[in-house]
């Protein structure tokens, strides 16, 4: 009896584990997303420097759409996917604050 329910408290920590990863790299997507168009409004970003960034959003949401193709997300892919967001975010601070505004 000790047994199964061990197994089925490990099954349910995995399971929501493993949902909250994908649930912070979504949210961080989203976080990212909205700080472009903060960006947007508040003329911080440049028609350039929007562009590229953009498309730096979209090649991370392609590479964890190909990671999650076979149905899991690794250790390797998370921690992959975590430092292109955050070289994404520097990116995005780095473009709010180089006192460029909208030519």
């Amino acid at each position: 009896m000790k047994s199964l329910t061990s197994l089925f408290l490990t099954t349910f920590l995995l399971f929501t584990c493993s949902h909250s990863f994908a649930a912070s790299i979504n949210e961080r997507q989203a976080k990212q997303e909205e700080r472009i168009a903060e960006g947007i409004i508040s003329g911080e970003l440049n028609r350039r420097e929007t562009t590229n960034l953009v498309l730096q959003q979209r090649d991370i949401a392609r590479k964890e759409e190909r990671f999650r193709s076979d149905g899991t997300l690794t250790r390797r892919e998370r921690a992959n996917l975590h430092y292109s967001l955050n070289k994404s975010s520097n990116h995005i601070y780095n473009k709010k604050h180089n006192n460029r505004g909208r030519h």
